[in-house]
């Protein structure tokens, strides 16, 4: 095939992600408004380098060899298409691959192909590069999120400008070998909070082949603009994490490289565009009041207003003058980044796992008590416990009955750990797991298993 007699050249562009190898390849035509650009051909390969480079650190002789192959395979169609120049970058695998500059020097050889190994903030650059251009309407605020297996980058833009470019080692198949640092984490759900309160009511655009393929899976939403709500999103979301890889593959018709990332990514997409930041009130909030308006507004509190109710940075959250915190949500809140600005006397577990090692001691050297999660979190497992003596025996209590059964057991529990902590002066963590212990080995022993 031969562009000879056409108008216009072709350029390409190879994209080595860590999940898939992309050739795309378009026409470019000079016109009186512009150059104008229409699609040639377009190629997916899943190599899903990131699955060995995110286990192994490297990438196996194997997939290298696949690679290898298929950059001389797209050499030989950018020159059956008469493509004048190409470029060709790799992203977050190859970033962490040791054996990297090595492969890419053996493709350049083998192949003829030169590939530039970019980072992230480069990645998130080029990501803005592409959409710019695209953009109508560039009144308002928008965040550009472009998930990919490696890395996930968001470029955020404020009448028109460039506000912030970031990069973040979070992807989908990072996320599956489950190399995603907590710590990174907390880097994005920060970085966004400040966004969310310096520019309000943002809209988010996805890009990449997950969110496409979420946005055509999704029932509900608004074909016109090309929009989905957050609480379609959450819905769909819900529903794809509750099926194995094998029943997303038969029931929503996805492809196996398809069918495993797209839960990963919903995980990003969701978190991104649940964060609004941190509400407080002096007085305390109407929390039912806020429950009945997420529950109706795709589980997000944007847009929401109660008077004396203010947003403040997630980072401000642990420095309020309070007697108590209650930390019910997510694990590792209290951190080394935290821990220092904690002005409370007691900190009460209600998630599981809420506080790091680091802090922890940092809070016994404080004279700061927790109560661990093993004692104040355990409500949900006594009354399983309940459940099945009750089903166990065929007769059920009322709800008063088993609301006094369980606070009994509750204060008995919490008795039985603060007599340890105050014989041995230790915290109330480590009492708990004595305690534990000590009911584990005497159990062994009545039964016999210890002699």
């Amino acid at each position: 095939m031969s562009n000879e007699g056409s108008c216009g050249a072709n350029y390409a562009a190879i994209d080595i992600g860590s999940n898939a190898v992309r050739l795309l390849i378009k026409n470019v035509k000079e016109g009186a408004d512009g150059p104008k650009f229409s699609k040639v051909l377009m190629l997916r390969v899943p190599l899903r380098l990131g699955f060995d480079v995110f286990a192994k650190e490297k990438i196996t002789d194997q997939r290298a060899r696949n690679m290898i192959r298929l950059m001389k395979s797209y050499r030989h169609l950018m020159r059956i298409y008469d493509v004048e120049d190409y470029r060709a970058c790799a992203t977050s695998a190859m970033r962490d691959a040791k054996n990297g500059p090595k492969i890419i020097k053996q493709i350049r050889k083998e192949a003829g192909i030169r590939i530039d190994i970019i980072d992230g903030q480069q990645e998130a650059k080029m990501v803005y590069n592409n959409h710019i251009e695209c953009m109508e309407d560039r009144n308002g605020n928008y965040m550009y999120v472009d998930v990919g297996g490696g890395s996930t980058e968001i470029n955020l833009l404020s009448q028109g400008e460039l506000v912030c470019s970031r990069s973040y080692n979070i992807g989908t198949v990072r996320i599956l070998n489950r190399v995603v640092r907590d710590s990174e984490w907390m880097r994005l759900k920060e970085d966004m909070t400040e966004l969310a309160q310096s520019y309000p009511g943002t809209n988010i655009i996805g890009s990449g082949g997950n969110i496409n393929k979420l946005y055509r899976l999704a029932e509900k939403k608004d074909k016109k603009n090309l929009r989905m709500s957050m609480e379609t999103l959450h819905e769909l979301h819900d529903s794809l994490k509750k099926l194995t890889v094998e029943e997303r593959m038969e029931k929503f018709d996805l492809k196996p490289d398809r069918a495993d990332v797209i839960v990963p990514a919903g995980d990003i997409f969701t978190t991104i565009g649940d964060i609004n930041g941190t509400w407080h009130k002096d007085s305390g909030l109407d929390i039912e009041a806020m429950y009945t308006y997420a529950n109706s507004h795709g589980r997000s509190l944007k847009g929401y207003t109660e008077e004396g109710a203010v947003m403040i940075p997630d980072s401000e959250l642990f420095a309020q003058d309070v007697d108590v915190i209650f930390v019910a949500a997510m694990e590792n809140q209290l951190n080394e980044k935290t821990m220092g600005k904690v002005k409370a006397r007691l900190i009460l577990e209600g998630a599981n796992g809420p506080t790091t090692e680091e802090a922890d001691a940092y809070f016994e050297e404080k004279g700061i008590e927790v109560l661990a999660d093993v004692m104040s979190n355990v409500g949900g497992v006594v009354g399983s416990y309940f459940e099945w003596v009750q089903n166990r025996t065929g007769y059920y209590w009322t709800e008063e009955e088993y609301n006094e059964r369980l606070s009994k057991k509750m204060r008995e529990a919490y008795e039985d750990v603060y007599a340890l902590k105050e014989k041995y002066h230790v915290t109330y963590r480590l009492a708990s797991y004595m305690l534990a212990l000590s009911r584990v080995v005497e159990a062994e022993k009545t039964r016999g298993f210890l002699g």
